[in-house]
């Protein structure tokens, strides 16, 4: 207890206001502990001594209670933003997933082109074309000339020209 508190009590417990002020801490202490010792049937000094230790202690507590309460709004804002940057990383990953995802589907269409535009490519396509189409030649000469009026009008038809 501090000397101005225990000044502020032992008026209360009946000492000369002179007397009190004229004491040091030593003698404060002492002339407390005397009266608080002489009166415990009474309970005048017990009680008010846990009257006043509380407001004392009651201060403290609630600088520590604010105090407690600031540490606790921090660690709820950091955790906060942890959750947070969790998210946002989250997002981004699935976002370039995406992006990947897309890429590699314009890549193989790309390459798809390429290989359907290539000589070779279009070449099979009209050697597949022509082998539905076109009858097989029979050993008989007279049918020649209609299989060649035939493969005419079918590259015709295909509009295959040779570059």
């Amino acid at each position: 207890m501090s000397s101005e508190r225990l000044r502020e009590k032992l008026p209360g417990l009946g000492y000369d206001n002179s007397t009190v002020e004229s004491l040091n801490r030593q003698g404060l202490m002492n002339t407390y502990a005397e009266a608080f010792a002489a009166k415990p049937e009474s309970g005048g000094a017990e009680a008010s001594d846990d009257v006043s230790a509380p407001d004392e202690q009651q201060e403290q507590d609630s600088g520590s209670d604010v105090e407690r309460e600031r540490l606790y709004i921090m660690k709820m804002e950091l955790e906060e933003r942890r959750k947070m940057r969790e998210w946002d990383m989250r997002k981004h990953a699935e976002q370039m997933d995406v992006r990947r995802a897309e890429l590699k589907v314009q890549e193989e269409k790309m390459h798809r082109t390429m290989k359907n535009n290539s000589q070779a490519a279009r070449l099979k396509r009209y050697g597949d074309a022509l082998k539905n189409v076109l009858i097989k030649q029979s050993n008989d000469p007279i049918e020649v000339v209609a299989f060649s009026e035939m493969r005419r009008q079918h590259s015709e038809r295909l509009r295959f020209h040779q570059n």
